[in-house]
Formats: structure tokens, sequence, C-alpha cells
């Protein structure tokens, strides 16, 4: 494939076709300086469409020299098709032979690549070779990512929002997703967290018939969200015992009831007594802690206080 180096007008370049970025960078400030101090090192790569140019690499370059007030760029014009493979090797490569690419570049980086490959051999051959993830299973994943809302690629980005827990918003309906992603982003959980709200949320919405979106805009959720007394990890802890508590109403109730019991049973930190899972069944377990014979006597005078106590009949009955 041959390149012509031409000088560009700026204005002939459709700067609005993003179908080789992969940046996702948005500023090109810290470009600007250093064209200006020893100009362009690297020429931008263009493809000539019609009666204009397409970038396929360069994307900040060119916007860096558009702000320095500049009418022309050198550039690499390729000889090639509008969208080719050959071109998207050039995007790819230009961006990870230079830094390791963020999760969202390896996305679209993958996303593009997989226009030219019906093999999933064949792609991973490619990925490797342009250093992308070389595993069939991950570039499955990060190309359902690429597909995802702009702002849920935002918070993947900034690390509010896990990849797997985005994968899991697939499921959710598509005007529900975003409205999810933002409650995850502000309150910053943790990954089992963000799967527990998620899932509490799409079932909730899916059992009553209402939107998630409704949900959250409930006085009881947007009363937590605002209050400036409570600060994340409050907020986080109240929404969820909410959600949870709407859920689960019979499993809430019953949790309140042990608590109250467990409370005027006045059991130390060496003394716990340990409910059925979810309160499903009869069993219970009583763990006492000793590491001497006198303490193990006082277990057992702490275990008749216990039986001889009535809220553990109001447990056990």
């Amino acid at each position: 494939m041959r390149f012509n180096p031409e000088n560009v007008e700026l204005d002939a370049i459709h700067s609005d076709d993003h179908f080789f970025r992969i940046t996702t960078a948005k500023s090109a400030d810290d470009l600007i300086q250093s064209i200006r101090d020893i100009g362009l090192i690297n020429p931008p790569v263009l493809i000539k469409h019609e009666s204009a140019y397409i970038i396929v690499s360069g994307f900040r370059r060119i916007e860096a020299i558009s702000i320095l007030g500049e009418k022309k760029v050198t550039a690499q014009v390729a000889e090639s098709q509008k969208h080719s493979l050959f071109c998207a090797k050039i995007a790819i490569s230009d961006n990870s032979f230079q830094r390791p690419l963020n999760l969202i570049e390896q996305a679209r980086a993958l996303q593009i690549l997989s226009i030219f490959y019906d093999s999933s051999n064949d792609l991973v051959s490619a990925a490797k070779a342009l250093s992308l993830p070389g595993n069939i299973s991950i570039i499955e994943k990060l190309k359902r990512i690429s597909k995802l809302d702009k702002e849920i690629k935002e918070y993947i980005l900034a690390d509010t929002l896990s990849l797997s827990t985005a994968l899991l918003l697939e499921n959710s309906k598509e005007n529900h997703r975003i409205y999810i992603a933002r409650l995850l982003n502000d309150l910053k959980l943790s990954l089992n967290k963000q799967r527990e709200m998620v899932t509490m949320l799409s079932e909730i919405s899916n059992r009553d018939g209402i939107d998630v979106p409704e949900i959250l805009e409930e006085k009881s959720f947007t009363e937590i969200m605002s209050n400036q007394d409570l600060d994340r990890n409050q907020k986080a802890n109240k929404i969820r015992m909410l959600l949870k508590k709407r859920r689960f109403p019979e499993i809430t109730a019953a949790e309140s009831a042990f608590s109250a019991c467990i409370k005027k049973l006045d059991l130390n930190h060496s003394t716990k007594l340990i409910p059925p899972k979810f309160f499903e069944g009869s069993t219970y377990t009583l763990n006492f802690l000793f590491n001497s014979f006198k303490e193990l006597k006082n277990c057992q005078t702490k275990l008749q206080k216990i039986i001889q106590h009535p809220e553990i009949r109001k447990i056990l009955d």
C-alpha cells in the first residue's frame, strides 16, 4: 500500500467521521505546546474519499493543528478504500504500539477489527499481532462493551463501573441501563454490591411492572440521594436496604424481628446465634468462643440464661 505526502486543507478533512478513532482522550492540549515548539513529528494518516479526506490516525494531532490556527496539515495519504482492513490496522497500531490501550480503546479497536474477520481464529491472530487481547472470550466481552452507551463507557474508564457489571446491564432494558449506571457511579460500590443492586432493581422492575427510572425517582430514593448529611457509604447502605426490603419483604421483616430479639438476648462478642439462610427452615446455630476451661464453664451459664430467656421462644416458636 502506497502513501503520498500531501499538504491537505483542514477544511477538506471530515473530522466528524470517527470510524477509525481509537483514542478516548477528549483534549489535544498536551499536543498543542509540543507542536508549537517543535512541529508535527508524526504526520496523521488520511484516505482520500471523493473530494474530501477521512482521518485514519491522528485525530488529536489534526485538532491541535486546527486550534493553533493552521489552515493546512502535512499528512500521509493512503491509497485505499474508505473503510478497509489495511486502514483499520494502521489506526489500531498507531495507538497500541505507542502506549497501553485502556479498556474502551481495546473494545473499540476489536470492534473495528472484527468487521473484517468472519473467523474467530483469524480475529485472535490479528488482535495478537496488534498488541490487543488474544483470548476469544475476552475479545467477545470487549466487543459487547463497545456497543454500550457512551456515558456507561465513561463510567468504566473512571473505574466506578466494573466490566462485569457493565455486561450485566445488557440484560436490563435499554432505557433502564443509563439510570442504573448513573446510580452506581454516584455510589461507587464494590463489584459484589454493584451486581446485587443491578439484580434487585431489575427483579423489582420485572415483578412489579415498574420501570427502573420510576423506582429511582420515588421520594424514598431521592430523599436519600439528596441528603447532604449522609456520606456516600451511608447513602449506599440505605439504598441497598431500601431495595432489599422491597425485593424481599418477608425476609427483611424476619431479619428485623430477629435483630430485635438478639438485642434483647444481650449476647456478647463471644456468643453468636445464626439463623437459617434466608430464614428458610427451622435450624439455628449457636456458637460460643472460649480458650480456657473457665470460659467454657461460663458458656454453660450463658447457655442456661439463653434457654430461660423469653425472647428465645419467640425466635424458635
